[in-house]
């Protein structure tokens, strides 16, 4: 491709929530002009499923941006939408679309991906929950070329984000979505002015995030507990953590890992353990509740549940 103009004529791609800061930092930036926002299809929301805007839509419907697209497919012909409008340079965070191959040869080295993670480990849809769900101590953003394979393109720059024992994907995914910001508001220049040499990924140090289903939130309480303690902060904010109670479906929201605690009790009982803290037995140690939510109600601390529901206490979940 020629040398790009200045400002730099630029596509942006995103749909969630997770991609807004990044959108907004585009829209504050003298380096480039944002002609265009493609983002995914409005979906039925609420209850009377009516569309609803994506969270990048909304976001550049506030701020004017001269094109929104929202196709579901992304198709070759697509690539003659862009250079019709002189774009050249496209961004993408989380856009929920496969980009076929003419577009990213085309572009080259001047389509560029935010990955929420330290690529090469975890590529794919859900890296975020991975990375808690593999007890990672760190995450971060990569700044990488697209190209026509998941999340395999070279490297332009990488920032290292610590995972406090607290996190959740909900938290630690607003946490990654301002690095991301940062990241490419830093390194934005230089990328346009090809001043990066991007970096291979190695292929040996590849694992994949699979998408998130909702039946993997499902408690396996023959794990051991920091396992499934693990698993609750990766399922927050969606789909939660959740067993069966009474037939019914129990969400747990926040718990502690007892990993040490012994007990004569079968996996999947309720303990009472000193003091007022209740347990649930595992397959090694006990995974302390705080807070939960039985079918229809709302989430409360697990001290308040336990004043209308004693028999709480012995039962076997699962």
């Amino acid at each position: 491709m020629s040398i790009v103009s200045s400002p730099t004529n630029v596509a942006f791609f995103g749909t969630p929530e997770f991609a807004v800061p990044t959108l907004l930092g585009l829209v504050e930036s003298s380096e480039i002009n944002l002609q265009i926002v493609v983002t995914q299809p409005d979906r039925p929301a609420g209850r009377k499923s009516s569309p609803g805007f994506t969270a990048v839509k909304a976001a550049a419907v506030d701020h004017e941006i001269p094109h929104i697209l929202q196709p579901s497919l992304i198709d070759d012909d697509f690539l003659t939408t862009l250079t019709s409008l002189n774009i050249e340079a496209i961004i993408v965070i989380a856009s929920g679309h496969m980009l076929p191959k003419a577009l990213c040869e085309h572009y080259g080295e001047r389509i560029a991906n935010l990955h929420a993670s330290l690529l090469p480990r975890h590529r794919g849809a859900s890296p975020v929950s991975a990375a808690l769900l593999s007890g990672d101590s760190e995450t971060g953003v990569s700044l990488m070329q697209v190209v026509h394979k998941l999340d395999s393109g070279p490297i332009f720059a990488q920032k290292t984000l610590q995972i406090s024992e607290s996190d959740t994907t909900e938290s630690l995914s607003l946490s990654l979505s301002l690095l991301a910001r940062e990241l490419l508001l830093t390194n934005l220049q230089s990328w346009l002015a090809s001043e990066i040499s991007p970096i291979p990924q190695n292929a040996n140090d590849v694992t994949y995030a699979k998408k998130t289903v909702a039946t993997d939130a499902k408690i396996d309480w023959n794990q051991p507990s920091a396992q499934i303690a693990k698993s609750i902060r990766a399922y927050i904010p969606w789909p939660v953590a959740y067993t069966e109670y009474q037939g019914q479906r129990f969400r747990i929201h926040e718990s502690h890992s007892l990993p040490e605690f012994l007990s004569t009790s079968s996996v999947g009982s309720v303990i009472q353990l000193p003091g007022s803290g209740i347990a649930v037995q595992c397959g090694s140690g006990a995974l302390q509740l705080s807070l939960i939510q039985k079918e229809g109600r709302k989430m409360m601390p697990v001290a308040d549940f336990l004043n209308g529901n004693s028999d709480f206490i012995g039962s076997v979940l699962g």
